[in-house]
């Protein structure tokens, strides 16, 4: 009951603090009781009047994933990150930081879920979070000052550096055997990204998928050892 009242605070700070501790609560109460007690509650959350209230709810519900069976998954959380997904690009920057950030775990929670449809959806949602910021359409308003053009740059760059940093977990999602049709063109757009931060997390992050993209090799190196200084 205390749980619950704090999760329906008025102040939204408090519901906020209270969502992030739900994964605690969780692993103390087991897998039963998670599924009906904690679960409805993130779902409240996650639909709450709060934008920083509803990134909460989002950000715990990804890292509880293993906790949820599959149809929990399917049924109940995969609508919700949809719905997170596709409202995204109309919030505040912020959110798609964190959605950026948590790809990876988004794509080993849910895999083996996604519809073909879903799979390809969700593929074309990371590789337009990969080029935010570049690309014309997201220009900016002619009424921004410059400090806030400065601060939206930044948000950007902080998200391609997050895509660059999901990059390993992106192949496994496609399929190393269908990196060159489904991936090459994104992975070239991270190594020549204008901004280092962003060429430097892919470059770190490559190690990780050299054994899967082994057959790839030759075109990988004739890419990263071409392009100028805006190159890996």
């Amino acid at each position: 009951p205390l749980v619950k009242s704090l999760c329906q605070d008025v102040e939204y700070e408090v519901r906020s603090c209270m969502c992030r501790q739900l994964e605690n609560i969780a692993q103390g109460i087991g897998a039963e009781l998670t599924k009906n007690v904690v679960l409805p509650e993130l779902i409240e959350l996650s639909r709450d009047e709060s934008g920083s209230v509803r990134l909460a709810a989002f950000e715990t519900l990804v890292n509880m994933l293993d906790m949820f069976d599959t149809d929990d998954r399917s049924q109940t959380i995969l609508p919700l990150v949809k719905s997170f997904c596709e409202k995204s690009f109309k919030a505040d920057e912020s959110i798609l930081i964190s959605l950026s950030f948590h790809l990876g775990k988004l794509c080993h929670g849910l895999y083996g879920i996604f519809t073909p449809d879903q799979h390809l959806r969700f593929l074309e949602f990371y590789k337009k979070l990969c080029t935010l910021g570049l690309q014309q359409e997201n220009g900016h308003n002619e009424s921004q000052i410059p400090s806030q053009i400065v601060e939206q740059e930044k948000k950007y760059t902080s998200v391609r550096k997050n895509c660059a940093y999901n990059f390993p977990a992106m192949i496994v999602f496609v399929d190393p055997k269908n990196f060159h049709m489904e991936l090459y063109s994104t992975f070239f757009c991270l190594c020549h990204d204008p901004e280092v931060p962003v060429r430097h997390t892919i470059a770190i992050c490559f190690y990780e998928v050299l054994d899967a993209l082994i057959n790839h090799l030759p075109e990988i190196l004739e890419l990263m050892s071409t392009g100028g200084e805006n190159s890996v």
